[in-house]
């Protein structure tokens, strides 16, 4: 998203960075003969910004990743994710050009927000103008994030959102070359994607809370329908409102350990094929990947995986 220094890294591969729900984690990723290698995944617990700060700076220490380059994932509060129509201008224009399409949707002056940018396809909304969707983050936050960063010892590279930090994961878990839907599930708001050919068609966050080890729990049965009611209606809107082809998959993203009741629950309950993803079977490395480091590590991954602007 956006793209900041091309400083040269004295360190391979790209270092993923979030610090969402008081946790500060951290991937580091090296691709050897254009396989994705693992080499560092940790996390810990980081309430505040200063407690976030000495985090990163220890691991970085202790790992030897000073002078890697970083890729930083914005958690969702840090910024808004605007749906407008294309501007009719350049590429290089599209951000500032959208700036005036957002400032009746935002709630702060513009000037305290950073604007960036990416398409949506042209065949996402047929008969229609192209769309674009636009980030609008927090400039304090941003600069939060570039400040932790270098003063932790890595090179800020770009800086990332979860929607696309999840793309990233697709381009190594699954095929969606005939449509995929992707949810990742948690107490602090749930992330659904919807792409096709690597390309997020729809993003949204769903309002149902699902903590861990959420099947246990006495409310589960009515939570359950309100979050199958919330997938349907994005799955009827990208075919009925999008004109696209049924999607007959769903991705569940690791949890802690309630993948497989939980997966077996939404089996019963929709009418798609809903799976979960386990990141231990698709990346190589020394490193054991158990579904709590993966669930808790699962943006900073993603970020690790940015390989290109291309579909930025």
């Amino acid at each position: 998203m956006f793209g900041l220094f091309n400083r040269k890294s004295s360190v391979g591969g790209l270092v993923g960075v979030s610090w969402h729900d008081q946790l500060l984690s951290l991937a580091h990723i090296q691709h050897k003969n254009g396989t994705p290698l693992l080499q560092h995944c940790q996390s810990a617990s980081a309430p505040s910004l200063k407690d976030a700060a000495h985090q990163l700076a220890d691991r970085v220490r202790t790992l030897g990743l000073a002078g890697a380059r970083c890729n930083f994932v914005l958690a969702p509060d840090d910024y808004n994710l605007l749906l407008v129509e294309a501007p009719a201008v350049e590429d290089a224009e599209l951000a500032a050009a959208a700036k005036w399409k957002i400032k009746d949707m935002v709630d702060r002056p513009l000037e305290q927000l950073a604007i960036s940018v990416f398409r949506v396809p042209r065949e996402a909304y047929r008969n229609q103008r192209d769309m674009l969707y636009v980030v609008a983050a927090d400039r304090k936050r941003v600069q939060q994030a570039v400040d932790l960063v270098l003063e932790s010892g890595l090179i800020l590279d770009s800086i990332d959102i979860p929607e696309l930090a999840l793309l990233n994961l697709l381009e190594l878990c699954a095929d969606d070359t005939n449509g995929l839907a992707m949810i990742d599930l948690r107490f602090s708001g749930s992330l659904l994607n919807l792409s096709r050919n690597g390309n997020l068609f729809l993003t949204r966050h769903l309002n149902t809370q699902v903590g861990d080890d959420i099947a246990a729990n006495a409310d589960w049965e009515s939570m359950r329908e309100r979050l199958v009611l919330e997938i349907q209606r994005s799955l009827d809107y990208y075919e009925s409102q999008m004109g696209q082809s049924h999607i007959n998959r769903l991705l569940v993203a690791p949890r802690k350990e309630d993948s497989a009741s939980l997966v077996a629950q939404l089996n019963q309950a929709m009418g798609v094929k809903v799976e979960a993803l386990d990141l231990a079977d698709k990346l190589g490395g020394a490193m054991e990947l158990v579904p709590e480091i993966q669930q808790a590590c699962l943006h900073a991954i993603g970020g690790a995986l940015r390989t290109s602007e291309a579909a930025r």
